[in-house]
């Protein structure tokens, strides 16, 4: 019997009636009841290699080739160069002139005003708060929440994330600020000789004023655009996908204990230095806990009673909307969620309360009328100058010094940017875009930066509040920008004596969120051990050895978990479940059965040069039969009825690659070796193969022509096109012929009928 002669056979699909389940309806008729059905596919169809699907089906492998791909991108630029596609392209870049003319007044316009004004009573004390924590006079928090809020509104994609200060990009900014003035003081120590006497005397420089800590900012912030601009042109939005979730959820944490521990000195009244560099942490708590006598009592006072007020608003205001939620009477409905299974729907969230801004407005009342200022050492904002900021260049003799912090901010502040929009953008049905995100982002940055601004990215708490309070397009960013103009312009005199206490307490309870952070450790350990790993690197990393070399850290950490990973794969022998043509791990499906004379071997991963001792070490240990040592027993005369123990180097890696498995994936035995006489066909799986390269192609003609020398035939199956393209051209171009369409097929199935049938099979040496 041919290979075309024997066919697969799968069933159509059908509904099946319970027996004995039909029962008369209230009128009377006969009214079936079903249960779920079973789908059956049958199909029958001849038994396909590659060689014989090609000949009997159109195919091309052209669009695999290099040279057509360059060709193909070539001709997608030139047609965007022509002068009718400019216009198009120019307009593409303002995605303002694609929704603004389509604006549903009547519906969305109120809704946007609303969430316009809730946002903007929000941005207003967190403004001030995540200037403090840039180490920045607080009117500077004020113009991030303006400036950067106008220009993503005209060139964003995203219809609900809110631009402005956020805490991770603050406290990197304030990281990076101490960081190169420190660097400027030493040298200006080093180099300033005043002669005050006749001996002359170094006299110190003076102390880094607010203008010093500002020029910093701008040029940081311009430096970031800058970078984030040029990513946008290049088209780079995929570097994000280096930035797994366990990394940014473990950095964002990592981060927050650096915005807790900044506050301190604001909480309890201490002046503590800022230290930068590893283990910066360590120092800042031996400073405050041995100057902790020094505490100023007002201070710790005022503090304590804002975070009170503002944790027992939050948690009530949470228990209200449970409470709310578990009482609705439309909860019994359910819808079915990305798992498949039915989940309730959740209740719209109600307006939140602005108990940040009530806060500020009753400390502030407080301290001016009781001086605190004056009286109790307390310290406070200082003078809020009216009036918008005059532009200005930023020193561009920075960008130097400040590339590094500048790289770190923007990649950062893209990644939860980007993943924000893309969250919401899910929710809602609608699409970003990556890139053009980036060019919004850069272009932010760039101008606001002209305007006394500091590096900003969307805020998470602010984008979820924008979107449960009914904001449906970015003209809430317009609206809650007015509310920020009015304070700069009017009222931004008002909060001079507002305690810094205050605007610490508001970042303090504002970290909530990063901290039940931890509680991903309890799901990581359940879920993966490498990706648990990730986390805590990325959470130490940052804690100890700082933000921005934590990170880089955690990123290298990362890419070598992938490293090894795919160095090591998991390398399996599956069997068919019977009476289906499914093939299973026998590892973990018990029912799974090899088949007789033929082990079918599958490895998880690409097949290159970081893991083709090991996937050959693997297939010899699995098939139980090493060609090699076969060959060398044959040529000194020994009887080759079996295969002895394999080399120390299979069974080393075997073994590793075992102690790897959980209970439940280990194989229940070390593989033992196998008569030769009782193999006569391995089929290599290269479903999991993405890519194959030079290395691995040669190692499994190596394999090919081994297992020939015994009579035992080698064969691939589910070789996708590339991998197919690469394995045939290295044949051709080498001369050698071991691989060919001869030797794959397109399932495991097919090469499976076609050696089970006698006449097909190979006759081992041995036999």
């Amino acid at each position: 019997m041919s290979a075309t002669d024997k066919h697969c056979n799968i069933a159509e699909p059908h509904n099946n009636v319970e027996p004995g389940s039909r029962k008369r309806n209230s009128s009377g008729f006969v009214k079936p009841r079903r249960r779920r059905s079973k789908l059956n596919v049958k199909i029958t169809r001849p038994v396909y290699s590659e060689s014989e699907l090609q000949k009997g089906f159109e195919h091309s492998d052209r669009h695999h080739f290099p040279l057509v791909q360059i060709q193909d991108r070539v001709r997608r630029i030139r047609c965007r160069l022509r002068l009718k596609d400019v216009g198009t392209f120019i307009v593409n870049l303002l995605p303002i002139v694609h929704w603004l003319p389509r604006y549903n007044v009547r519906s969305n316009f109120l809704r946007d005003v609303i969430s316009g004004c809730t946002i903007g009573v929000m941005r207003i004390p967190q403004a001030m708060a995540y200037a403090i924590l840039a180490t920045l006079p607080a009117v500077y928090g004020l113009y991030v929440a303006f400036y950067p809020t106008l220009v993503y509104a005209v060139l964003g994609t995203s219809r609900h994330i809110s631009i402005g200060t956020f805490a991770v990009v603050s406290i990197m900014t304030g990281n990076a600020i101490d960081g190169f003035l420190a660097n400027k003081a030493d040298t200006d120590i080093s180099t300033t000789i005043t002669p005050t006497t006749a001996e002359g005397t170094i006299t110190l420089p003076p102390d880094n004023n607010d203008q010093d800590r500002v020029e910093v900012a701008m040029a940081l912030c311009f430096l970031v655009g800058i970078i984030q601009l040029l990513m946008g042109i290049l088209r780079l939005g995929f570097v994000t996908i280096y930035l797994s979730e366990p990394l940014v959820r473990g950095f964002t944490t990592g981060a927050a204990v650096h915005v807790f521990t900044s506050q301190f000195k604001s909480l309890f009244g201490i002046k503590v230095p800022r230290f930068s560099g590893p283990l910066s942490i360590v120092k800042s708590y031996a400073h405050f806990f041995s100057h902790l006598s020094e505490t100023n009592i007002a201070t710790l006072v005022i503090s304590i009673a804002s975070i009170v007020f503002l944790t027992a608003a939050s948690e009530l205001l949470d228990y209200h909307a449970n409470k709310g939620f578990c009482n609705r009477e439309d909860t019994t409905e359910e819808e079915e969620g990305e798992s498949g299974q039915p989940v309730k729907k959740k209740p719209r969230n109600k307006l939140p309360l602005p108990t940040e801004l009530v806060v500020i407005v009753v400390a502030t009342a407080i301290s001016y009328k009781g001086n605190f200022e004056q009286r109790f050492g307390v310290n406070v904002v200082g003078n809020i100058p009216t009036g918008l900021p005059t532009p200005s260049l930023p020193p561009f003799r920075y960008f130097a010094q400040l590339l590094p912090d500048a790289v770190a901010i923007a990649i950062v502040a893209f990644a939860i940017s980007v993943s924000m929009a893309s969250l919401m953008a899910k929710r809602n049905n609608y699409e970003v875009n990556s890139n053009q995100e980036l060019l919004a982002y850069g272009s932010c940055s760039i101008v606001s930066s002209f305007f006394h601004c500091f590096p900003h990215a969307a805020s998470l708490s602010r984008s979820v509040v924008q979107e449960s309070s009914g904001g449906k397009t970015q003209v809430a960013g317009f609206v809650s920008s007015v509310l920020v103009l009015v304070v700069l312009l009017f009222l931004g005199v008002l909060f001079t004596q507002l305690p810094v206490a205050c605007l610490a307490s508001v970042i303090v309870v504002a970290l909530r969120g990063m901290f039940r952070q931890f509680k991903d450790i309890l799901v990581l350990w359940k879920v993966s051990m490498i990706d648990l790993s990730i986390w805590i690197v990325s959470f130490v990393a940052v804690v100890f050895i700082g933000v921005d070399i934590g990170l880089m850290t955690a990123v290298l950490y990362s890419l070598i978990t992938v490293i090894v990973r795919t160095q090591k794969p998991y390398c399996v022998l599956v069997g068919k479940i019977p009476g289906t043509d499914i093939y299973r791990d026998i590892a973990v499906m018990k029912d799974a059965e090899e088949l007789p004379g033929i082990k079918i071997f599958r490895a998880s991963s690409p097949l290159c040069f970081v893991n083709v001792e090991h996937f050959k070490a693997s297939l010899y240990s699995k098939v139980g039969i090493d060609p090699q040592k076969e060959l060398t027993k044959e040529g000194n005369g020994q009887t080759c009825c079996s295969c002895s123990c394999l080399n120390g180097k299979a069974s080393d890696e075997a073994g590793d690659d075992e102690e790897e498995l959980s209970d439940e994936e280990a194989s229940p035995s070390t593989p033992t070796p196998t008569d030769v006489r009782d193999v006569h066909t391995i089929i290599i799986d290269c479903s999991m193969f993405s890519f194959i390269d030079v290395v691995g192609i040669k190692m499994l003609q190596n394999i090919v022509a081994d297992y020939k020398e015994l009579g035992i035939r080698v064969v691939f199956a589910n070789c996708k096109a590339p991998i197919r393209r690469s394995m045939l051209m290295s044949s051709k171009l080498r001369k050698d012929h071991t691989i060919d369409l001869g030797h794959m097929y397109v399932s495991i199935h097919d090469a499976v009928l076609h050696f089970s049938t006698p006449s097909n099979s190979p006759v081992s040496k041995f036999s």
